[in-house]
């Protein structure tokens, strides 16, 4: 079993993809979880209780402050890292942080690193 495990909630499949190879390479032994909409997202997180959720603010069927609300209440110990391509957001209530689209890898990295 690996030390690491993290959901990635996106519609971008590009996104996802070149976040997940992001994670390969830098923690080989990550368990890696995918999901391309906000209900999917939230089984997986029900499922799985990734240490670590990069989550889309925006989803095609609810939205990603709905996932992480959902997230809080059932009290999974998962922190949560909004993914936006909104430049005007500072930061998301009740998220542990947030990283700007496109995701650059040296600050998908550092955020890693400062949550585990």
């Amino acid at each position: 079993m690996s030390d690491l495990s993290i959901l990635i909630i996106d519609d971008n499949e590009n996104l996802v993809d070149g976040v997940e190879s992001m994670l390969d390479i830098h923690f080989d032994d990550a368990e890696i979880y995918t999901a391309y909409n906000g209900m999917d997202g939230l089984r997986n997180a029900l499922t799985h209780k990734p240490q670590l959720i990069f989550l889309d603010l925006n989803l095609p069927d609810i939205s990603g402050q709905q996932v992480l609300a959902e997230i809080r209440k059932r009290q999974l110990p998962s922190k949560v890292i909004m993914l936006t391509g909104d430049d005007s957001i500072s930061e998301i209530s009740g998220a542990d942080g947030y990283l700007k689209k496109p995701v650059m890898p040296k600050q998908l990295i550092a955020k890693i690193e400062s949550l585990i």
